[in-house]
């Protein structure tokens, strides 16, 4: 229905869930005999699946959240659907109330003599058994046994009858057998230990049982939910002895865990296995596994070793059922028109007849206010939140809410619920209705929840809507029409609760002693994909904003005619740097200015000029505040062109969905002219994902840029092409690039290409598939129309060491460099240090190569992530350009160049990081900037302040390769805060000390030098002193 909803108490309660009913947003069966992993993107934690028939069931762990423990159906073992829960409440009191980590843990679910029986324990009420004839009807519930600290049982019936149940025990560790009724309503002993191995397998747990071929099978996870392994023990006496075999792990395709599932066959006798992957805030999403038997044991997943231990699959073949069935999966979107509430909806704690109503205004559901005083209506406390699990990694819900028949003090919304939680929510004060963002949290203290923002309203309807996006973050908006939404320019974190994911959902409360008296009406409640508008505005980007701003450096009184994208004047924002004259800028003195022009009334960024800026590393104005790592560099016409990726505070990455292409036309002046390429852009098949390591080319009169996007949120990362007129962009009409056989699409990172001399071109990447221990470099020739020749794909692994990623080629006369990013020791799960650029030389663009050594090292900077780069000849002589971290902030990565030199034999000669790049040494008569600084010792930096700083506190060394001292040097004085905490500095240069100080920043400078010197501070602290710059007085 489309109709306003009423004000009352009621907050919309958004936790993270998994479904469709009125938009897909998460489809596993790729609709062509495939399918993808997750098969469902929610929280379906301790699962358990059986066949029954042609059938197919699985259930669920609920906790706190009633009805408990989701039965689910599926035809083929893809397409899942919700079909009922096994019961509505349990039979204590205390669950009326939400019970965070209680309630159903690890649920099995057997069929037996014609009946279906799931087994699942609380911590402290022990174990449960309910049993249906129908799955889809009325289960009866039994308790069992009244005891604390059992957790995931499992029975089995054997073949003469006799019924047993293995369980364990809170925190996991040993197995335990006992011996039941053959009803299953009685556990007839105390049981025994039959396994316990603490080393082998720590942490075990989710016993699942089978019989085959008569043995006794036991599935069970150990190693802990994150990290672990699947096991199976099997043994020919249900009491043992018991042999075990780790039979499923993880690799580094990001699959974590893999976790507790069940084994199942097929009507066709294929053999599937379904589990559970931690993914934090997304809860524990369900998995499908191939199997097969060997030599007496299941093999789960791919196993390309044979070894007998597989591992995950992202991506493979759907299960042979015999027929083929509708895509379907587990309903989410709500239009309230039923007699009943969806399946996917759960309260948190046991319902109450007072909560709601779909009869009261037909078409709506009516959430009525309930009391909830505790810590001023904190939602932790709320049972009457009605919630679902998030559906997918990134979504939409758009929810109407008619709040006129909210009473005075109730609160009605639309909330994300965890740990901590946000919700929008409509409040009916004594001085009138306002919209206020609420953020709130559970600890041992307790918190009332904290206001963010608030504006009035003066309507009986308002829509809300909540963003949730990949990196685990949301965002909401309102609108008073339904059609023009206000967003609220804020992310906030979404957090998993206790043992569940987030979820999301609605709410009405009165925060109070007294009773409520009134109610909100809910229209609908719409889960949706979010488009790529959405995802660009959800997330603050710097002040790069888009493809019309540009970025110059300029000499004083220097002049540059800018090209007008507007026909509006445009005006400097300060006229001490910069002027508008016609057409032109003209620099008058250093420092940064912005420039602007008017539209529709409201002031625009144009361009930002930077003034006076000296070579230096990083080459890039920090008022920039442009990270490019991934640096290609290539002389496009006697200019140098950068291509990179872009680093910015999204999802926690490296990298960005935006690329950035640079120029410079002599190493010192350099601009941008915006994005050359982004993710939102139009024809983009993953908008707002990433986009990894781009590389510029010239073939056919056109200009082209490679990348790699990241596809699906998981490693698989497909390669693209684009072009343009202009080297720097924008670059458009996206096409994949595939084999020239199989057609696929090409998965890896790092596409460079180089044109040879005879015209021909070769591409140099890095598959992604293996594990990152077996990385390698590979290169293909690539036709005319950008397809991989894939007869001629080449493995370079043996002619490199310790490759890590990034290969880059360049030719030098006769001699190919294959240039790229090497770990520092052998690659391992745990030692990911690609510090060193690297290459090696070959005559032959495909081989064979040896190894020469490194180029320029990272491993004496601290706090460094990578390495990346190229080389490139501009006007005879060579360079390398690199990134590495400023302010050692691991994902912001600046460009850096140095000069290099080859010897008789044309290797490179080493060079070391420095803080002048291609310069003779840093300019005293300009500022010298901290982070500027490759010596440093015992300090740590922050981006505080306008260009960051150094912060020193006690006896921290810190130094500048090079600068060029004139003699004239007379005194270094320091800019920063906290100086007056400073007690000595010593300033040394080339080993020599030329100046101290006691007590103060200035300092004087005696014996000054003269030339290319390395300048080392020696700085003594009492206190915290961050140090933006020294400027040198002559």
């Amino acid at each position: 229905m489309k109709k306003p909803l009423k004000t009352i108490f009621c907050v919309l309660t958004i936790i993270l869930f998994a479904g469709q009913s009125y938009a897909q947003v998460w489809k596993a069966d790729n609709g062509d005999g495939t399918y993808r992993n997750p098969i469902i993107y929610a929280d379906y934690s301790d699962l358990d699946a059986i066949r029954v028939g042609d059938d197919f069931y699985m259930v669920a762990s609920s906790f706190t959240c009633f009805p408990g423990i989701p039965v689910l159906h599926s035809k083929d073992l893809v397409n899942w659907t919700i079909i009922n829960h096994v019961y509505t409440s349990l039979p204590f009191d205390r669950y009326k109330k939400p019970m965070h980590g209680q309630g159903s843990w690890a649920p099995a679910i057997r069929y037996h003599d014609g009946l279906f029986y799931v087994y699942f324990c609380t911590p402290e009420e022990g174990l449960f058994m309910a049993s249906a004839k129908h799955p889809e009807k009325e289960w009866t519930l039994h308790h069992v046994l009244y005891v604390a600290q059992w957790e995931d049982p499992c029975p089995l019936w054997d073949d003469d009858g006799q019924a047993y149940l293995v369980r364990g025990k809170l925190c996991g560790g040993p197995m335990y057998i006992h011996r039941m009724s053959p009803d299953g309503k009685k556990i007839l002993d105390d049981g025994q230990i039959v396994y316990w191995d603490n080393e082998k397998s720590p942490v075990l747990e989710g016993f699942k049982t089978m019989k085959k071929d008569g043995w006794y099978y036991i599935l069970a996870p150990a190693g802990g939910v994150a990290t672990g392994w699947q096991t199976v023990l099997r043994s020919k006496n249900i009491y043992g002895p018991y042999e075990t075999k780790r039979i499923l792990e993880a690799n580094d395709n990001g699959i974590n865990g893999p976790h507790q599932g069940g084994l199942v066959d097929t009507p066709t006798g294929e053999w599937w296995f379904i589990h559970f992957q931690d993914k934090d805030a997304y809860g524990r999403i369900a998995h499908l596994q191939p199997a097969a038997w060997k030599n007496g044991w299941p093999v789960i997943g791919d196993d390309p070793d044979g070894d007998g231990c597989g591992n995950p699959v992202l991506t493979y073949r759907k299960p042979n059922v015999g027929k083929t069935y509708p895509i379907a999966e587990p309903p989410n979107s709500d239009e309230f028109n039923a007699s009943t509430l969806g399946l996917q909806w759960q309260w948190h704690a046991i319902p109450q007849k007072k909560w709601h109503s779909l009869s009261a205004k037909p078409g709506m559901l009516r959430l009525y206010a309930v009391s909830n005083p505790t810590e001023a209506g904190n939602l932790h406390y709320v049972g009457n939140q009605l919630l679902q699990k998030t559906p997918a990694p990134e979504f939409s819900v758009e929810t109407k809410l008619d709040i006129s028949g909210l009473a005075t003090g109730e609160r009605a919304g639309l909330v994300v619920q965890g740990q901590r939680h946000t919700y929008l929510a409509v409040d009916n004060t004594a001085q009138g209705k306002t919209l206020s963002l609420y953020e709130g949290k559970h600890d041992n203290c307790g918190n009332p929840p904290v206001r963010i923002s608030s504006v009035e309203l003066h309507s009986t309807v308002v829509w809300l809507k909540v963003y949730v996006f990949a990196n685990q973050t949301c965002k909401y908006s309102y609108s008073f029409d339904g059609e023009k939404y206000t967003a609220i320019d804020r992310l906030f974190d979404v957090t998993k609760g206790a043992w569940i994911g987030a979820k999301i959902g609605l709410f009405c409360i009165l925060p109070s002693v007294k009773e409520g008296k009134g109610y909100a009406d809910v229209d609908y409640f719409r889960i949706t994909p979010v488009n790529s508008n959405e995802i660009r505005q959800a997330h603050t980007f710097p002040d790069l904003s888009g493809a019309t701003i540009r970025y110059y450096m300029l000499n004083e009184n220097e002049t540059r005619e800018l090209p007008f994208a507007t026909r509006n004047k445009l005006f400097s924002g300060n006229e001490k740097v910069a002027v508008i004259e016609g057409n032109s800028v003209k620099a008058r003195s250093a420092g940064d200015c912005d420039l602007y022009f008017m539209q529709n009334g409201k002031k625009q960024l144009f361009a930002r000029i930077t003034v006076g800026w000296q070579v230096q590393n990083p080459i890039l104005p920090y008022s920039w505040k442009m990270y490019v790592p991934d640096t290609e560099a290539h002389n496009f016409d006697g200019k140098i062109y950068i291509y990179g990726s872009l680093d910015m505070e999204y999802d926690g990455h490296f990298c960005s969905p935006y690329y950035i292409s640079l120029m410079t036309p002599d190493l010192k002046r350099w601009e941008s002219h915006g994005y050359s390429y982004t993710a939102f852009d139009e024809g983009s098949p993953y908008p707002g994902r990433i986009l990894w390591d781009s590389d510029g080319s010239y073939h056919n009169g056109k200009y082209l840029l490679y990348g790699f996007y990241e596809a699906d949120y998981t490693v698989d990362n497909y390669m693209f092409v684009l072009e343009s007129d202009n080297p720097m962009g924008k670059f458009k009409n996206f096409k994949w690039i595939v084999g020239d056989q199989s057609g696929k699409k090409i998965d890896g990172i790092s596409a460079q290409v180089l044109v040879d001399d005879d015209g021909s071109r070769y591409i140099a990447y890095a598959p992604t598939r293996q594990p990152v221990a077996e990385n390698y470099p590979v290169i293909a020739k690539l036709s005319d129309d950008n397809v991989i020749v894939e007869s001629t794909i080449t493995n370079m692994s043996r002619y490199v060491k310790d490759f890590y990623e990034a290969p880059s080629l360049r030719k030098r006369g006769d001699t190919y460099y294959l240039v790229y990013a090497e770990n520092v020791g052998a690659i391992t799960d745990n030692n990911h240090t690609p510090l060193r650029l690297s290459y090696a030389t070959g005559k032959s663009i495909l081989g064979e190569y040896t190894y020469q050594g490194t180029i320029i090292s990272l491993e004496n900077l601290p706090n460094q992530s990578n390495i990346q780069g190229s080389i490139e000849c501009f006007n005879g002589e060579w360079y390398v350009f690199y990134h590495r971290c400023m302010n050692n902030i691991w994902n912001k990565r600046v460009i850096c160049a140095e000069k290099i030199e080859f010897d008789k034999d044309g290797l490179i000669k080493p060079v070391a990081p420095s803080s002048s790049g291609i310069a003779e040494g840093l300019d005293t008569s300009k500022p010298i900037y901290f982070n500027s600084a490759v010596i440093q010792q015992n300090c740590s930096y922050t981006n505080e302040g306008q260009y960051g700083s150094a912060v020193v506190n006690g006896n921290a060394e810190i130094g500048f390769r090079y600068v060029s001292l004139t003699g004239k040097e007379k005194k270094i004085t320091l800019q920063g805060t906290g100086l007056n905490n400073i007690t000595q500095i010593t300033v040394i240069a080339n080993g020599e000390t030329i100046g101290r100080s006691t007590g103060t920043q200035d300092i004087t400078l005696k014996n000054s030098k003269k030339g290319k010197t390395e300048l080392v501070l020696n700085i003594t602290s009492n206190g915290e002193a961050k140090i933006e710059t020294l400027r040198f007085v002559k």
